[in-house]
């Protein structure tokens, strides 16, 4: 019942959000945007995007090795675009991460450790994220200055929070409390699998530097998706911007983001192209990712949906 009414709540959010941009912008003026695509720039924008997800299970794959567990890279590639095709119907980007570590606990048979990557996974993503949009504010772009106290909470929140949780004597008292719960026994072996990480400084600068890579990928998508509907615009405010409106799409208030996304790039991009053209440059951005997560579609519906 309790997730029901959340998914509705979501799915409301998403419609609200989107019904309230068709109203306020000009429908014929997106329509317009939408004849004049460029097939072959759109093609790149989605195997850039497609690239970006290879090594996001790169990513995972580096992780899990160094848990001692080796799956093939083009199975957790699989999964990764299984769970993004359930994540298109799935409260944004945890119900990806809930789907990925489901498919692999099957694997493995070890939730813990498989939960954990995931979970270590995601927060390197975001760290990424915040270290990128931190960069983005010194350059003073009008559209970023309103948000730059929410960029540092959270900066302060994501990263601070991370390397707090890994300090020994911090995991000492988390692990008591921890047991004092209901299903705390659980959430400590998932968190003593995501603390064993602490003293694996290769794997998470490798893990850092591929969420990079990974973000860049989905820079180059969204920018290619403005080739393809004839927009030069400037890379580095493309860098910043993306990165903060991926950061709010990621956020569990909408079905698979939806809406947050738009509202991001009609926000960040509407004074520099047009509301109308920032709206179509959104979607089709989001349909780069959309036509890659059909593959999931195609694995689940052949039944071809293990690692």
């Amino acid at each position: 019942m309790k997730k029901t009414l959340s998914y509705s709540i979501r799915f409301a959010v998403a419609a609200a959000l989107i019904g309230i941009l068709l109203y306020k912008l000009d429908l014929k003026q997106i329509a317009e945007n939408f004849i004049l695509l460029r097939p072959f720039p759109f093609l790149i924008a989605i195997a850039v995007n497609g690239f970006g997800i290879f090594l996001s299970a790169l990513r995972w794959k580096v992780f899990l090795r160094s848990q001692g567990e080796d799956p093939p890279i083009l199975g957790l590639f699989k999964v990764y675009l299984i769970s993004l095709f359930l994540g298109n119907i799935l409260p944004s980007g945890a119900g990806i991460d809930i789907m990925r570590g489901i498919y692999l606990s099957r694997h493995t048979g070890k939730k813990a450790h498989s939960f954990a990557s995931v979970i270590i996974d995601r927060i390197l993503g975001f760290i990424a994220i915040m270290i990128i949009a931190l960069l983005s504010l010194p350059f003073g772009f009008e559209e970023i200055r309103p948000f730059r106290k929410i960029v540092l909470l959270m900066a302060v929140v994501i990263i601070g929070g991370t390397f707090i949780s890994l300090i020994p004597a911090v995991h000492r008292v988390l692990t008591v409390l921890l047991l004092k719960i209901p299903l705390g026994e659980k959430f400590k072996k998932l968190y003593d699998a995501f603390y064993s990480y602490r003293d694996k400084r290769e794997t998470l600068i490798l893990g850092l530097v591929l969420s990079f890579m990974i973000q860049l990928s989905f820079v180059g998508a969204a920018y290619m998706s403005g080739v393809a509907l004839s927009l030069h615009l400037p890379v580095f405010k493309v860098i910043f911007y993306v990165t903060l409106i991926n950061l709010l799409a990621a956020i569990p208030l909408s079905v698979g983001g939806i809406g947050l996304r738009e509202s991001g790039f009609v926000l960040f991009f509407g004074d520099m192209i047009g509301r109308e053209t920032a709206f179509a440059l959104s979607v089709t951005y989001y349909l780069s990712g959309l036509i890659n997560s059909l593959i999931g579609a195609l694995f689940l519906m052949v039944g071809k949906d293990k690692i």
